[in-house]
């Protein structure tokens, strides 16, 4: 983390090159994805900030009870839901694997219960991964992604921890 301000990918490439540069291998044979038109938002996919509902500690026990090691906790920034422009929010419910269209709604505040909740089929996927010796599966796959369209100041929220 440098300064502040988490950037989406694509204004890092500008705010802060080099940075840019270790973030965007991150999508390593993945590259379409980062012209991906989000629909709801009508922006790419590299124009929004990911986030979850789920807690770092909830995740993590989720995680290591598939059998997968964390070895070090984790460590996230936790936003006042309604301090954000929810105009500016959108969810992908679902569609994360290869070849399946995403799945877009409007971000709705009374459904975060919902979007904390790790599905079902991300334990089976998890479970799988496991099973295969893959060291290091999508961690995110088919839980909620909470979409942001813009920058965020870290000013503005708490540390949880895991």
């Amino acid at each position: 983390m440098t300064g502040t301000v988490l950037y989406p990918l694509n204004q890092l490439k500008g705010a802060l090159p080099e940075l840019y540069k270790s973030q965007a291998k991150k999508y390593k044979g993945r590259e379409c994805l980062m012209e991906h038109r989000i629909p709801l938002l009508d922006c790419l996919w590299n124009d929004v900030l990911f986030l979850t509902a789920v807690h770092p500690s909830d995740f993590r026990t989720a995680f290591e009870s598939v059998g997968f090691p964390r070895p070090r906790g984790l460590r996230s920034f936790q936003f006042d839901i309604s301090t954000l422009d929810h105009s500016r929010m959108g969810v992908l419910t679902d569609g994360m694997g290869k070849g399946e269209p995403g799945v877009y709604e409007p971000f709705n505040p009374t459904k975060l219960e919902e979007y904390a909740t790790i599905p079902e089929k991300t334990f089976t996927y998890w479970y799988d991964e496991y099973a295969r010796g893959t060291k290091g599966p999508f961690r995110f796959l088919h839980i909620p992604h909470i979409l942001y369209q813009g920058t965020l100041d870290t000013r503005n929220a708490s540390v949880a921890n895991s």
